[in-house]
């Protein structure tokens, strides 16, 4: 046996060693590959190691991790290690989904919050104009303290008002456009 694959197993070691400590550093490449034995194999990590055939690897890891895996051979060693990084990763890509998952909700809880904050505030705005339009009106209609002039001024800017905000005034179905049912919405 060569000594390149022999020292290929023993990096696989080491790589798969230093991962166990800290999967949440597994590439998506590595962890793919960690899948099966056969993918292992075929998994080529820049200054790291090389691909190698399967039996290669297998007799290699036998030769290399012998005293490493106490009571087990070296392939079932190197084995156990694969699977067990492939386990720690899937776990935390499936907390990764769940968390991206929790985030995405909480940001559309968010955005309805301020939505629904936001028709709030618009929807006091319109009754605040309202109630200081009616009172404008009823100043405007009584003669008490007014001249001639400032009473018609406020007379046009109200009717150009009314005309520019009828909806505000009297909202129908025929006539708003504001006023319809949303396709999709809870309704529906």
């Amino acid at each position: 046996m060569r000594q390149k694959t022999l020292d290929n197993a023993y990096a696989r070691f080491k790589y798969l060693k230093t991962l166990l400590q800290e999967p949440e550093k597994t590439s998506d490449l590595v962890r793919r590959a960690l899948a099966g034995q056969r993918l292992f194999s075929e998994l080529a990590i820049d200054n790291e190691f090389e691909p190698v055939a399967l039996n290669s690897l297998k007799a290699a890891a036998n030769k290399v991790l012998a005293n490493e895996g106490g009571t087990k051979d070296g392939w079932t060693l190197l084995n156990d290690m694969r699977e067990a990084l492939y386990e720690k990763t899937k776990l935390l890509k499936r907390s990764k989904q769940q968390n991206d998952k929790i985030k995405l909700a909480n940001n559309k809880n968010k955005a309805i919050g301020i939505t629904r904050e936001a028709e709030l505030n618009a929807n006091q705005c319109s009754l605040a104009y309202l109630d200081l339009f009616s009172k404008v009106v009823t100043i405007v209609s009584t003669e008490h303290g007014l001249d001639t002039r400032t009473r018609l001024k406020l007379h046009n800017i109200l009717y150009d008002h009314k005309l520019m905000y009828s909806d505000l005034f009297s909202p129908s179905a025929a006539k708003s456009q504001g006023l319809k049912l949303i396709q999709g919405g809870l309704e529906d």
